[in-house]
C-alpha cells in the first residue's frame, strides 16, 4: 500500500533553494519506493522564478507559510489524503506553526539550528555539527542526527570512489543557488590574488553577468548531474556551507568551506571536524582574503588525509535519503479499521508508561526472554533508538481509546524478506473482543499486516515450550512448528 507525502517548504533569490533542494531528494526516494510525493512551494516572486527551477517531483505554488487558509487547501483536502507532513521553512507564521503542530499528528521537521522543533514528531538535521546544537529530550520527539541524514540529491547518490590528484590545478566556487549579493564576486576576486595563475578558477552554477572576471571560467546554471560531473574534475571547492558541501563530499572533492548565512554555522564546524573541510571564514569579513589563502594552502598540504575523510563519509551521504525515506514511511501512526497502531519513538511518556506495566506484569513478562523489571528510563531510552532500527520495529495497538497490547518485528532480513514476531496484550484484556475476536487473534492479524507493508513474506516466532495458550493461538493461525530446543518451541508462517 503507498503512502502520500507533503513536503511543505520555501524558495526564493533571498532565500536560495537548499530548501527546496532537500525536499526534492527526499521526495526522489520515497517515489522511488512507490509511494506518492508533491512539493508545496512558497516563493515570495512567484511560480515563474520557480518555474525556471523546477523540481524533478510534481510540485505547487503555495503561499503555505503566511497564509493559513491556503494550506488548509492542501491539508485538508477531502480528495486526497496525507499520510505524512514534512516541514522545511524558517519562514513560517505563528498561525501557521500552531495550525500544523496542532493539526499534524506527528510532522516530521528539517532543522539546521534547533529552531524547527515540534512537541512531538521527528526533526532531521543532517549536519555533522547537530550534536551541538543541543535538542530536547523528551518521549513522542524523535531526533535524527548526522550526516547518515544528509540527503543529496539523486545524481550524487553511489558514486565511484574518487582518485586524489597529486597537484591543485583547478579551483572550483560555488556559493549556491542565488548571487543577488554579488557574493561569487567577493570571492573570486580574493580568491585570484592568491593562487598563482597556473591555478585555474571555475564559478559553478548561476553567476551575475555584471560581475565576471576576466580569465576565470563561469559554467552557468547547470542542472544537477552537470553539478556533480564538475565537481569530481575540479581538485578544490570553495563553498558556501549549506547543501553544496554534503554534494561534494558525496564527490570525494575535498572544501573549504565560506559561511554566507548564521544557519550554516553548525555545518562549518561540524564538516571541519570531520577532517572533510577546512573552513576560511564569513562572507564579508575583511580578513576573508587573507583566511582563503591559509585555507587553500592548509588542503593542498593535507589533500591525501581530506580525500580519505570523503571516502568515509562520502557512503553515508550516498544513502542518506533512502535511509530517511523508510524512517518516514514506516516510523508513523497507522489506521486499521478502529485500530490506531503507533511505534515506539511517537508515544508520549505517560503511553509508553502504561506499556510498561503490561510489560512488566507478572503474567507477562514469565514468557519474556528477560524476566526481570525493566525500569522506565530503560524504556524510554529503548524507544527513542527504534526509528533508525531497520532491524526492530515495535508498535503499540489501541482499540479505540483503550489500548490493547504491543506487536513487534525484530530481527528483519530485508533481503530474505523475513523477520520475527512478537506480541503481548494488556493482562487485563483477557476477555475483551474486537468484532467477536480476542486480542491475542487481533495482534496476530496487525503484526503480520504491518510485516507485509515493509516486504516481508515469512515471519517467524519463539515461544517457552510451557506457554500452552500462546501455542493454541500460533497453531489456530496458520503456524507451524520447525525447530525445537530446551526452552522454546520455533514457529513459522508464509506471507503470501
Amino acid at each position: 500500500m503507498s503512502i502520500r507525502t507533503v513536503f511543505l517548504t520555501i524558495a526564493g533569490p533571498d532565500i536560495g533553494l537548499g530548501h527546496l533542494t532537500r525536499c526534492d531528494a527526499l521526495a526522489t526516494a520515497v517515489a522511488e519506493d512507490g509511494d506518492e510525493a508533491e512539493l508545496i512551494i512558497a516563493c515570495p516572486i512567484g511560480s515563474e522564478w520557480l518555474s525556471q527551477r523546477a523540481p524533478t517531483t510534481r510540485w505547487r505554488h503555495v503561499p503555505w507559510n503566511t497564509d493559513l487558509a491556503a494550506l488548509r487547501t492542501v491539508v485538508d483536502s477531502p480528495d486526497e489524503a496525507i499520510d505524512v507532513v514534512l516541514v522545511d521553512s524558517y519562514e513560517i507564521s505563528p498561525e501557521v506553526r500552531s495550525y500544523i503542530d496542532t493539526v499534524i499528528e506527528y510532522p516530521v521537521y528539517f532543522d539546521d539550528t534547533g529552531g524547527n522543533v515540534p512537541e512531538r514528531g521527528i526533526v532531521v538535521n543532517g549536519s555533522p555539527g547537530a550534536d551541538r546544537v543541543g535538542y530536547p529530550v523528551r518521549s513522542g520527539l524523535t531526533v535524527l542526527t548526522g550526516p547518515r541524514y544528509q540527503v543529496v540529491r539523486q545524481a550524487f547518490w553511489d558514486l565511484p570512489k574518487r582518485e586524489s590528484t597529486a597537484t591543485v590545478r583547478t579551483v572550483g566556487i560555488m556559493l549556491g543557488g542565488t548571487d543577488h549579493r554579488s557574493r561569487i564576486a567577493e570571492v573570486v576576486s580574493s580568491v585570484r590574488e592568491i593562487v598563482p595563475e597556473r591555478i585555474s578558477l571555475v564559478v559553478i552554477g548561476h553567476t551575475d553577468p555584471e560581475h565576471t572576471i576576466q580569465g576565470v571560467k563561469y559554467t552557468g546554471r547547470l542542472s544537477a548531474a552537470g553539478i556533480r560531473d564538475t565537481l569530481r574534475k575540479i581538485d578544490v571547492l570553495i563553498s558556501a556551507a549549506g547543501q553544496t558541501v554534503a554534494e561534494a563530499v558525496a564527490c570525494g572533492t575535498p572544501t573549504v568551506t565560506v559561511q554566507t548565512a548564521e544557519n550554516q554555522r553548525y555545518n562549518v564546524e561540524g564538516w571541519a571536524r570531520t577532517g572533510c573541510t577546512v573552513h576560511a571564514g564569513t562572507i564579508g569579513d575583511p580578513d576573508l582574503p587573507g583566511r582563503l589563502g591559509i585555507a587553500l594552502q592548509e588542503v593542498n598540504d593535507r589533500y591525501d588525509r581530506i580525500t580519505l575523510s570523503h571516502r568515509n563519509a562520502g557512503p553515508l551521504i550516498s544513502g542518506a535519503a533512502r535511509t530517511l525515506s523508510r524512517i518516514v514511511r514506516e516510523v508513523r501512526i497507522q489506521r486499521f479499521g478502529e485500530l490506531t497502531v503507533a511505534p515506539f519513538p511517537l508515544l508520549n511518556r505517560d503511553s509508553l508508561e502504561e506499556v510498561l506495566s503490561w510489560r512488566n506484569d507478572p503474567s507477562i513478562r514469565q514468557w519474556m526472554d528477560t524476566r526481570a523489571q525493566i525500569p522506565l528510563d530503560d524504556h524510554i531510552a529503548f524507544a527513542a533508538v527504534l526509528a533508525d532500527d531497520e532491524t526492530r520495529q515495535f508498535f503499540r495497538v489501541d482499540h479505540g481509546d483503550r489500548g490493547i497490547g504491543v506487536v513487534d518485528l525484530t530481527n528483519i532480513d530485508r533481503t530474505r524478506g523475513d523477520g520475527e514476531l512478537g506480541l503481548y496484550r494488556c493482562p487485563t484484556l483477557a476477555q475483551y473482543r474486537v468484532d467477536g475476536r480476542s486480542v491475542g487473534r487481533v495482534l496476530m492479524s496487525t503484526v503480520e499486516r504491518l510485516a507485509r507493508r515493509i516486504g516481508l513474506t515469512r515471519l517467524w516466532l519463539k515461544v517457552r515450550t510451557e506457554n500452552e495458550r500462546a501455542i493454541r493461538l500460533y497453531r489456530a493461525v496458520g503456524y507451524r512448528e520447525y525447530d525445537t530446543d530446551d526452552t522454546y518451541l520455533y514457529y513459522e508462517k508464509g506471507l503470501g
